[in-house]
This record gives structure tokens, sequence and C-alpha cells, in this order.
């Protein structure tokens, strides 16, 4: 029994970490041909790296510890471990979620919520390991122990609470941008992938719940527990494609009620080379004495109050300057040497 429990376990974290470990790689793939790699790309990265160092510590309790008794647990510490490790995995693939959503959502109302439910998420993943280690040194009791399964309850419900704040800020983000339906749809869908972790995390806990009262060896939990790491993985390069996010375009928010101010200014427009006439490019073959005041530039601004312009009016309102003017200085300082002469010879 404690042998197929325990090929039952390893069978399906090799199945589950396999498609995690693909995720990544797309997601890494697609940022880095994007050559964009931002903040939120660096917590997904360390909730990968969590995950995969939480998956060696199962493999070594599968060979030690998984499926026995607890007192037939020669050394209970990388099952303390784990249980960090995916705690912290947990919370940085939210704050990864939230700091994107905020990237995304640029100058909008949405991006202080975004960048409160990413400080939420950092604060519930550093009090859930405070909740964990403050337990007598021995975290790992707690699937044993009544007292401690309440702890676990408090940990996961909150971190339902974050996942579905995170996803409320999504799809407000997502309803306020100008694409059409269809893309707006699949947007939706992948943002709500991550909401595949509430069941999940729910059948964790009323497997720990039923572990408890009948099989402690059980070993549905930690299949559970696995499957909610790499589902947070698979989940979290959902939006990554760059087709994605090439749809995303700024959100338009406007006021009501107040008039809409619009400053058109003048600009440079530069000249291809291959269009100039050679003839207009000569050098003078003279000398001249005559000074050139090079006309004097002036760069006009206007504004006023009106509805936006399409680019062909926006066109009519710049003006383009392709007047090019050439000067020749010569510069003699003959005259200056004569008297200087001359005030040596008087000395």
């Amino acid at each position: 029994m404690v042998e197929r429990s325990a090929n039952s376990l390893a069978y399906a974290m090799g199945w589950l970490y396999a498609a995690a470990v693909f995720a990544f790689a797309a997601y890494v793939w697609t940022r880095c041909k994007a050559k964009r790699w931002r903040l939120d790309d660096y917590f997904y990265t360390a909730a990968f790296i969590f995950a995969i160092a939480h998956a060696i510590f199962i493999a070594f309790c599968i060979v030690h510890s998984y499926g026995r008794p607890l007192h037939h647990i020669p050394k209970p510490d990388p099952a303390q471990m784990q249980l960090l490790l995916y705690l912290l995995s947990l919370g940085f693939a939210r704050i990864s979620c939230a700091l994107f959503v905020s990237a995304v959502a640029h100058a909008s109302p949405l991006v202080w919520p975004a960048r409160t439910a990413a400080a939420l998420s950092g604060s519930w993943s550093v009090a859930s390991v405070l909740c964990l280690t403050l337990h007598g040194g021995k975290p790992w009791v707690g699937i044993m122990g009544e007292s401690f399964f309440l702890r676990w309850v408090g940990i996961e419900a909150t971190g339902i609470l974050v996942e579905l704040a995170l996803f409320m800020i999504s799809i407000s983000l997502i309803w306020f941008l100008d694409m059409p339906k269809p893309r707006r749809t699949c947007l939706m869908a992948a943002f709500s992938t991550r909401l595949l972790l509430i069941p999940i995390i729910a059948a964790r806990l009323v497997h720990l719940r039923s572990s408890h009262s009948s099989s402690p060896t059980s070993v549905t939990p930690s299949i559970l527990t696995e499957a909610a790491l790499a589902v947070s993985i698979m989940t979290g390069c959902a939006a990554a494609p760059r087709s994605l996010l090439a749809t995303i375009p700024s959100p338009a928010y406007h006021v009501p009620n107040r008039p809409l101010t619009i400053y058109t200014y003048d600009r440079y427009r530069r000249i291809r080379k291959s269009n100039r006439s050679t003839s207009a490019w000569k050098g003078f073959l003279e000398t001249s004495e005559a000074t050139a005041y090079p006309p004097r530039v002036h760069i006009s601004s206007m504004s006023r109050e009106a509805t936006l312009m399409t680019p062909e009016e926006e066109e009519l309102w710049r003006m383009t300057i392709q007047r090019t003017t050439e000067v020749s200085v010569q510069h003699t300082r003959k005259h200056n040497l004569q008297n200087l002469g001359r005030n040596d010879t008087a000395v």
C-alpha cells in the first residue's frame, strides 16, 4: 500500500510538472521574442523556481517519507520545506498576475487596484509562512491535527479571496478595452483560467479533512497540492502569447461633462536624400562678402476644444518645412596682422 501510494504520487508529479515546464518554456520564449522582460516576469520565474524546488523535496519525501506513519519518518525537515515552498510559489504567481494587469492597465484607474492586489498577495505569502512556522517548529503535523487544520482553512480561504480579486480586476480591465468581441472573449478566457485553482484548493481542503478522519496515509491531498502548483504555473502563461498581447490596446477613459482639449504642434518632416535635387545642393563657386541671415524658424502651437481628429484632418494642421539655406563664410585677418606689425615697429 505504501509503495502504491508513492508510485501514484510520482506518476502524477511527472505529468503535472512536465506540463508546467513546457508552459514556462513557452512563456520565456514569447518574452524573449518580444524583447520585453518586466517585474512581473521576475516574480513568475521565482514562482516557477519555488515550484521546482517543491518538486525536489517531494521526490525526497517519496523515497524516505510519503505513505508512512509519522513516527516512521526519519527526517521531517523536507516535509516542512515543501509546505513553505508551496505557499511561496502560489504567492509569487499571484503577485506576477497582479503586476501584469497593472502593466497592461497603463494610466487607467485600475493601476492602483492591481498594485494593491499585488501587495495583498505578498502579505498573504508572508502571513501564511509565519502561520506555519510558528506551530512549534513542526508544521507537517498539521495534516493530522485538528487545530492546525483550521489554520490551513484560513490560509486557503484568504488565498481564494485574493484569486477572486485578481479575476475581478482583470475582467474589469478587459471590459473597458476598445476591441472586437471575439478578441475580448479570448482575453477573458485567458485570464479566467486562474479560476481553476479554486476547485483544486477546495478539494485539497476536503481531502485533508477526510484523510485526518479516515486514512492518515492518503496520498490524494499531496496530488492535489502538486496539481495546484502546476496549474498556477500553467495559467500564468495563458496571456503570454504575442498574439494576445498585441490585441491589448491602451485603455481609454473619458470623464463625462468635461471638455476635451487637444494640443496640436507643428513638426519637422525628414526628407529623403534620394528625393532631393542634385543641382540645389551644389556649393558656392564664388566668394561673397554679403552677410546671410537664415530665416527665423517659428514653431506655432494652438489649443482648441474639439473632438478627436482623424489622421487626414490632423495632417492639415501640421506644417512641413522643406526650405534649405546654405551659407559660405570667409574670414580674413590681414588688417589685424598689419596693425600688429606697425605697433611692434613703433615700440
